[in-house]
């Protein structure tokens, strides 16, 4: 009828609600760009189906540094004809929990989205008309609803008959759905790295990249417990057993649904190729005790290894070889003498792994690692049977072997039973044995 009416603005968004009266509007756009392009735009006046109508205009503009677009969207509103309109809808499923409309109810919107897990097998609708005496057609029992779009309506005519409105319910029923999506890398038994897949129902294919030290993949796909009980199926139809081959590797899992249909997912792992070689490092601390012919001490080891990984491309008589340095202080004190003395050292050492001896078990060791340390000690004595003290430097010399343990409660650290030999040679020759507990990490 010519009225120019007045909308709200909210992020491109202009809103406005019209009376069922008005059958049809005119947008007219004018870009601050003279020379922009503005498309969407109806040549006419758009005509208007009760409810919520979206006319959407897009302005392209060359003035600024780069070809620059934006898009506006004029939201209408056309009430429905009077008498036709609802006073309130809602929606519970067979739990009997309401569920959420999108958007939420109004009587001049006449369509919503309602999105359900798979678990719901049926949904109530119980609308409630705006005039006692319109009639109001909606269904009464339960609506079995299937997996994806569901449509359900209700009708308000008016009593003379003449005119009635529409509202719908589209229900989105979700395939069934996985609690637990996890892949771990194993080399042997021995668990390496867990990754959570973050499952989507939407998402079919899953990427994730191992090393290639990752023997094989254990893969855990747990149904949520609602859809396991609502009749759902999983299972892995790729055997994980046998080693990765380096490069892609597809897994694949199917979820079947009470009626029968499968959903299909894919987890794509590429396993890294054996580089030429690839240094790792660890930090390690050794607390010991230490013991002499006529008495004992106590000694603090640290420093850090240096060795090849696992999917180093070297020989294997090479990869085990572990080089590192480290610096000690040490205290004992018996037969009317104490000793302090502190140094540092270089290592070498050969880690003899067990993989190939026996499975792995957390109180079995993982590992041996015979090595030696070679360095200079300064050492201070106190006799105390003729008040006397003596200073000497000393060359140090240390072969020994640790036991290393991984346990399950903390897979990134190694636990190691560390024995050694020590000896200070000086002016005066000093020996002992060291047994500790090695922490590297």
């Amino acid at each position: 009828d010519g009225t120019i009416l007045e909308t709200e603005d909210i992020d491109n968004i202009f809103s406005v609600t019209v009376p069922f009266e008005t059958d049809s509007v005119k947008i007219m756009v004018e870009a601050q760009d003279p020379k922009a392009v503005i498309t969407g735009l109806p040549l006419d006046a758009s005509t208007l189906d009760v409810g919520k109508n979206d006319i959407v205009v897009t302005v392209e503009t060359t003035a600024r540094p780069q070809k620059f677009t934006e898009e506006y969207t004029f939201s209408v509103v056309r009430k429905p004809i009077p008498g036709t309109t609802l006073k309130d809808l809602t929606i519970i499923d067979d739990n009997e929990r309401e569920l959420e409309l999108s958007p939420s109810f109004s009587p001049d919107v006449t369509e919503y989205v309602v999105t359900v897990p798979y678990s719901v097998q049926t949904v109530t609708v119980n609308p409630e008309k705006e005039d006692s005496s319109a009639i109001l057609e909606a269904p009464e029992a339960p609506v079995a609803v299937k997996v994806g779009d569901n449509e359900i309506l209700s009708t308000v005519t008016t009593q003379t008959k003449i005119a009635s409105t529409e509202y719908k319910v589209i229900v989105k029923k979700s395939s069934p759905a996985l609690e637990t999506f996890t892949a771990t890398t194993m080399k042997k038994d021995e668990e390496l790295e867990k990754t959570d897949l973050n499952f989507n129902p939407a998402t079919d294919s899953y990427n994730m990249l191992v090393p290639f030290k990752a023997k094989n993949i254990k893969l855990d796909a747990i149904l949520n417990p609602a859809d396991k009980a609502a009749g759902a199926k999983v299972e892995v139809l790729t055997d994980t057993s046998s080693e990765l081959e380096v490069g892609l590797n597809t897994v694949e899992v199917r979820i079947t649904d009470a009626e029968g249909n499968s959903y299909n997912y894919t987890v794509n792992i590429t396993r890294d190729e054996l580089l030429p070689f690839r240094i790792e490092h660890e930090w390690f601390v050794t607390p010991a005790a230490s013991f002499y012919i006529n008495g004992m001490g106590a000694s603090f080891n640290g420093g850090i290894n240096f060795g090849f990984t696992d999917d180093s491309e070297i020989s294997l008589l090479l990869k085990p070889l572990r080089l590192g340095a480290g610096a000690f202080g040490h205290w004992a004190t018996g037969n009317y003498i104490t000793v302090f003395s502190a140094g540092g050292y270089i290592r070498g050492g050969y880690e003899l792994s067990t993989d190939d001896w026996y499975e792995y078990r957390w109180f079995l060791p993982t590992a041996f690692l015979p090595r030696i340390d070679l360095g200079a000690s300064y050492m201070h004595y106190e006799y105390s049977n003729v008040d006397k003290t003596m200073n000497q430097a000393a060359f140090y010399a240390s072969p020994g072997v640790r036991m290393n343990f991984i346990m399950p409660f903390a897979p990134d650290l190694v636990v190691g039973i560390d024995a050694s030999y020590v000896l200070h040679i000086g002016s005066t020759l000093v020996d002992y044995f060291n047994l500790g507990l090695t922490v590297a990490f």
